[in-house]
């Protein structure tokens, strides 16, 4: 699935150039999914493939997303761990390829 995403550009002290990634302003109920500090998949909790997450998600008080990646144990975050410097204005659009998070991560 393409997704469009920002990409900031962040030097690191080590002098490398790398990209933290970040969805508009706009999107309510996605996220992107990082492994190893790169989106890896991508979740919107009104896909009609997550109806029994949604479910879960409005009858429970406490469904954190990152605690049920956490729980999965396979290094995915809802975060980006950069430091570094940024440079907002030489920010772009991109377009990335990305999985749809399984459902069984969730359900777990």
């Amino acid at each position: 699935m393409k997704i469009t995403v920002e990409s900031i550009p962040i030097y690191t002290f080590l002098g490398k150039r790398t990209y933290r990634y970040k969805l508009s302003d706009f999107s309510y109920g996605e996220w992107l999914i990082f492994e190893n500090n790169k989106p890896k998949f991508y979740f919107n909790i009104f896909d009609k493939e997550y109806h029994e997450v949604r479910l879960a998600f409005s009858n429970s008080k406490d469904f954190d997303l990152e605690k049920k990646l956490k729980s999965y144990n396979k290094g995915l975050s809802i975060y980006q761990k950069l430091i570094g410097i940024t440079f907002l204005k030489k920010t772009f659009l991109q377009v990335i390829e990305l999985e749809k998070l399984p459902k069984n991560v969730l359900i777990a």
